[in-house]
Order: structure tokens, then sequence, then C-alpha cells
């Protein structure tokens, strides 16, 4: 919960998803520690460590997503400050979709790949450790409220200094980020895709952690 209020007070736009990737990184700790202690709760530390697996994958492809849009603003603004920005969405409509998918998988929409990882920690935590869960819980929502704010600061609104000079992306450049925005979409709506592989040794895994 932390670095999601951290990032409630920064203007880097590095920085800010830096802090959304720890507290992100920090649920699957959560599933992790409650799969450990699941004891004889077997369906949730099943839960719990499929959720792991599969956040910790969709978050590698949406990070590298993020950060790859990210490197394209600092190249065109000059500087990564998001109070530069505003009104990008009318200059740059394929910059601002892609991001906003970025963004909202990062926030964990249904239908993006950030959400099944999340619900499925969330789902076999709350069956072990309800009050953490609950807390939890509080850093997802102050996430939700940055993020949004983050997409709302920059691509809505009124323009802001940097706006004027904010070129589209190529086709070449929208071609290196539509594999990840494929996956992102991909694992949203077919995880099955990812736990069918990693299911069986998961629930090896929770079995052994409940034997011990």
């Amino acid at each position: 919960m932390a670095p999601a209020l951290a990032a409630l007070r920064e203007s880097s736009l590095k920085r800010i998803l830096a802090y959304s990737s720890v507290n992100h990184l920090g649920y699957c700790l959560l599933g992790v520690v409650v799969a450990a202690r699941a004891g004889q709760e077997t369906a949730a530390a099943a839960a719990a460590l499929s959720g792991v697996v599969l956040q910790l994958f969709n978050h590698g492809i949406i990070a590298a997503l993020l950060f790859g849009l990210v490197a394209r603003w600092e190249v065109r603004m000059g500087s990564d400050d998001l109070r530069r920005a505003g009104g990008l969405r009318a200059v740059a409509p394929v910059y601002s979709g892609l991001m906003g998918v970025a963004v909202f998988a990062s926030l964990g929409l249904p239908g993006l790949g950030g959400f099944v990882g999340e619900f499925l920690v969330f789902r076999g935590a709350f069956a072990v450790a309800p009050w953490a869960t609950a807390l939890a819980l509080v850093g997802l929502l102050a996430t939700a409220f940055f993020l949004v704010g983050l997409y709302q600061r920059a691509f809505a609104g009124p323009a802001g200094p940097g706006t004027a000079g904010f070129r589209d992306l190529s086709a070449a450049e929208t071609a290196w980020m539509l594999p990840g925005v494929g996956l992102v979409v991909l694992l949203g709506f077919l995880p099955g895709l990812l736990l069918d592989w990693t299911n069986p040794w998961v629930r090896e895994l929770a079995r052994v952690l409940g034997m011990t």
C-alpha cells in the first residue's frame, strides 16, 4: 500500500510507474505468504499461487509496454514530467490508445491481463488472511486512483506546454508495441493458455505446503 500512496505525490511518470510496479509485486508477496500459511487450505493456496504466477508473467509484459511508451514520451517531450502534458489524446491518438490499454491493464481492468492474476491472489488470500487482504485492497484502490488520475491529466483536459510538439507513434514504433498489447488482451480473455500449463505443479506445491 505504501508505494501506491507515494505515487500519489509524484509528477515523474517513470517514478509513478515504478511505484505501481512495486505495489503490484506486493500482491505477489501476499500470495506467496498466504500459500505458505494456508495449512490444509490447499485450494486457497493453489488459487493464490496460480494468481502469483499469472501476475508475474502479465506484470512483466505490462511493465515492459508501459516503460517502452514512457521512453517514447521522454524522446518527444525531453522530460517525463507529467505536468508538461495534457490533451495528448487529440494530437497523438495511437499513442494515447496504446497507453490506455497498458494503464488499464496495470490497473486490473477485467478483460485485460492484469485482472485474473490479482483476482486469484485475493481469492486465495481472503480464505486464509482476510484482514491482511482487506488492507491490501486499500492499496488496490489507491493504485486505481493514481493510474486513472495519470491518464486523465496527460491525455484529457487542456493542452500542456509539451503537447504541441508531441508526435504520434510511427508505424515502426506501433509495430513494436502491438505484440505486448496483443498478449495483454489475449491473456485477459484466455488466461487458461498459461494456467493450464502451470497449474499441475502449482497444485503439487500447494499440497506440499499444506503438509508442512
